[in-house]
């Protein structure tokens, strides 16, 4: 009997796991991983196998699904934040123009749970300042600028 996908991850049978990956929908595979990650006691073996894909093939999809596994099962562990800044990072490089990319940007800016500045507050207003370019609209983006402004001086 064939090893299913998750057995095979948990195995560190990368080669077959990727054979599998390659005949599904990517949306059903992510789904799937980010599921196994929080039911497996946030293993860390599904975000390796991220890893090792995007190894054999680099891609912004594969760069966001490692940022997702960082920022939710695995965000307890040490430097996920910092990894999922990295991961946001190039995945910004690969596809410039996704708003949800600068959208984690400004999520890791903001977010309580991190112990250490990641982007500097000018980084994030610039790139809030680039989502309302693109959409006028943009919630995210709109709440920032309006909570993170800087702070006119008061005249003596």
């Amino acid at each position: 009997m064939k090893n299913s996908l998750r057995e095979n991850i948990l195995n560190v049978n990368f080669l077959e796991a990727n054979k599998q990956v390659e005949n599904m929908d990517f949306s059903k595979f992510e789904d799937e991983i980010i599921v196994w990650a929080f039911e497996d006691n946030q293993d860390i073996i599904f975000y390796t196998f991220i890893c090792h894909l995007i190894a054999k093939n680099e891609s912004e999809p594969l760069h966001s699904l490692a940022c997702d596994l960082l920022c939710h099962p695995l965000c307890h562990i040490e430097g996920a934040y910092k990894a999922a800044l990295y991961h946001t990072q190039e995945a910004l490089h690969l596809d410039p123009s996704n708003i949800g990319h600068k959208e984690m940007l400004l999520f890791l800016y903001t977010c309580p749970d991190l112990p250490d500045e990641l982007l500097t507050r000018e980084e994030s207003l610039e790139t809030a300042a680039s989502i309302l370019e693109v959409d006028p609209e943009n919630q995210a983006a709109r709440s920032f600028i309006k909570d993170y402004k800087p702070r006119k001086r008061r005249r003596r």
